[in-house]
């Protein structure tokens, strides 16, 4: 299907990529732009809980999970819209915070 690549930057550097992806997730606003599953699309909310291969957000519905392989989120963070990849952050958060990640991300 081709659906994941590489983070997308909507307005911002290569460095705020880097920096959004070696922090945590959880508090950050998000929405799936896309995503395997059709009926996450649109789906909006704040990230509230990050497993090695889940995200959950909180929406105006309650808290949905899901597969972060299968998605990518629109991220806002410190004045920045950013598009990242599940397949990115298909990890757990303390690793990925440990992680160098390259100047294509």
């Amino acid at each position: 299907m081709g659906l994941l690549r590489k983070p997308f930057m909507l307005n911002n550097t290569a460095d705020t990529i880097r920096n959004v992806l070696k922090k945590e997730l959880i508090g950050l606003e998000a929405e799936v732009t896309r995503s395997r599953n059709p009926s996450d699309v649109g789906m909006c909310g704040r990230i509230v809980d990050e497993t090695k291969n889940t995200v959950v957000l909180t929406t105006k519905t309650g808290k949905k999970t899901l597969i972060k392989n299968n998605l990518v989120l629109k991220v806002h963070y410190e004045g920045n819209v950013l598009e990242i990849q599940g397949s990115l952050i298909v990890m757990h958060p303390h690793e990925r915070i440990k992680m160098r990640f390259s100047n294509q991300a």
